[in-house]
């Protein structure tokens, strides 16, 4: 990161400059990471974890009714000195091409953090229920 700043030069205001600058951004394309066995191995994971957990069943599409995609998405989890200390993927649906009373009627995520559930856990054996 010091190298960084080190290379780099003062812009002057009459100066047109149009340019992004990504230091350790994550992965956008499924592309991008194919290639890596770190991303490859999280895939692997995210995949294993979807089969051991049957959170979706692979079936026929009907002929009447076109499927929606998935894709991934990447993230680097960082620790406190800022260095990579997880390479985290979901595979997520593309829920933008859903079309009310087409593709669903209500939406609905099934998702509890460990602590909620251990705050109502704790709480139920307080009352007593």
């Amino acid at each position: 990161m010091a190298d960084l700043y080190g290379e780099t030069r003062r812009i002057l205001k009459d100066e047109f400059v149009d340019f992004f600058l990504y230091v350790n951004a994550d992965p956008v394309s499924f592309e991008d990471t194919a290639k890596e066995n770190k991303w490859r191995h999280a895939m692997d994971q995210e995949i294993d974890a979807i089969e051991k957990y049957q959170t979706w069943e692979l079936v026929e599409a009907p002929k009447e009714k076109k499927p929606i995609g998935v894709k991934w998405v990447y993230k680097k989890k960082m620790n406190a000195q800022g260095e990579i200390e997880k390479h985290k993927e979901r595979l997520v649906v593309k829920g933008y091409k859903q079309k009310y009373d087409v593709d669903y009627k209500e939406v609905f995520a099934p998702m509890a953090r460990l602590e909620t559930i251990r705050l109502t856990l704790s709480f139920a054996a307080q009352n007593m229920w």
